[in-house]
């Protein structure tokens, strides 16, 4: 799981949140628990605009 999340950043960086967005996925699947995951979730959505996702996203990292 965290090689999605550290590869999600790596797509954040690149600007390719919708990559991002599914090494998200793929990690929170693998290991809900991982925080990191939840708030790169959100700002992979946030920078798509996609708000009301993004505030879930960050709501299951609290």
């Amino acid at each position: 799981a965290k090689v999605y999340s550290n590869r999600a950043a790596c797509f954040m960086k690149l600007m390719e949140f919708q990559f991002a967005l599914k090494d998200c996925d793929e990690g929170i699947a693998l290991d809900p628990t991982l925080l990191k995951c939840h708030l790169r979730k959100g700002h992979a959505l946030m920078a798509m605009k996609d708000f009301s996702q993004a505030m879930s996203a960050f709501g299951k990292a609290l």
